[in-house]
């Protein structure tokens, strides 16, 4: 079947593999858009008396299905998701809606501003050369990840506050919230890599992990790598200037900021033997290979100055343009 077909085969027969209460939902297809205005088809299954319920992506699910999986497969996987999002009962919806009860739990998220026109288009920004800081309320925190609301234009007028607040009070939470991770990018590679080879060959991980630490050569050129301990969102960390001094001191000076994704940047100390344009062409190609198009982040190298405390896009320091982030 084609995918309008697979959408549709979805919207008739996702309730068969629901419990009764969802007998009366509400089933809606509707063409969202994400990041980097990534247009995907979102489907909703929404309980009589409930204006809150998940967006399941289907777009992906109809890759599955090209590559094999069984539709009674996809269903199952897709009912699940709906089942395990639960509102409580007594929901108090002024948790999103109420500023008092929102300004805790507020924190950063970074975004190409560029290539984010329509995604962009209702929801109140904060822009930094070619990217853009958006504000999320994190609601839950799940085993599989933080469950979050975007902020849009009718929630901040809501609150009465003004941008700055709002972007200000992010920031400020992005230390507890979201605490940033540093590491140099061999440990972040054995990290990742590890657990899946000791399982693969079912060994402790210890002895693989000697194993990368006298066998896996350092690389040629220092690099690091910043995110969060989630590894979700984490390059608003390099928000925090508190974050940036950090860098600094540890890296001994200047610095670059390679946007590798909305996931993590990546960092390299300025007295390294490589041209900004390097790490730009670097970047560049590793996005359109290796990076999914919603993930992106940024074409672009951006370098702090510890004198100015600034960050700034490499190609802007010609003409002596700086834009302060703090």
């Amino acid at each position: 079947m084609n995918y309008t077909e697979f959408k549709n085969y979805v919207r008739e027969h996702i309730l068969e593999n629901l419990p009764e209460k969802y007998a009366d939902s509400n089933i809606q297809i509707e063409e969202i858009v994400k990041n980097n205005d990534c247009f995907l088809d979102g489907l909703q299954i929404g309980e009589n008396g409930s204006n809150m319920t998940p967006i399941i992506c289907l777009d992906d699910y109809f890759k599955e299905y090209e590559n094999g999986r069984s539709m009674e497969s996809i269903l199952q996987a897709i009912a699940e998701i709906r089942m395990d999002y639960h509102i409580p009962k007594g929901f108090d919806s002024s948790i999103v809606t109420d500023w008092e009860k929102v300004k805790d739990k507020v924190i950063c998220k970074l975004v190409n501003a560029e290539k984010n026109e329509k995604f962009l288009k209702n929801k109140p920004f904060t822009q930094i050369e070619d990217l853009a800081v958006i504000y999320l309320i994190i609601l839950e925190e799940r085993e599989e990840g933080s469950f979050t609301i975007t902020i849009h234009n009718g929630l901040l007028e809501g609150y009465g506050i003004d941008k700055e607040t709002l972007h200000q009070t992010a920031l400020s939470n992005m230390e507890q919230l979201m605490p940033a991770l540093f590491s140099t990018l061999q440990e972040v590679v054995k990290e990742l890599l590890i657990p899946d080879i000791a399982k693969q060959f079912e060994v402790e991980e210890e002895l693989i992990r000697g194993f990368f630490e006298s066998t896996v050569p350092e690389s040629g050129i220092p690099m690091y790598c910043l995110t969060n301990k989630a590894r979700v969102n984490g390059a608003a960390c390099i928000l925090n200037t508190k974050v940036q001094k950090q860098i600094a001191k540890q890296l001994g000076g200047d610095f670059y900021m390679i946007p590798s994704s909305i996931h993590e940047t990546l960092i390299v100390p300025k007295t390294a033997d490589i041209d900004f344009r390097e790490l730009e062409t670097m970047v560049q190609e590793v996005n359109l290979r290796h990076v999914s198009v919603e993930e992106r982040l940024s074409d672009y190298i951006y370098e702090y100055n510890t004198a100015k405390h600034e960050l700034v896009r490499c190609d802007k320091v010609i003409g002596e343009n700086v834009i302060s982030i703090s």
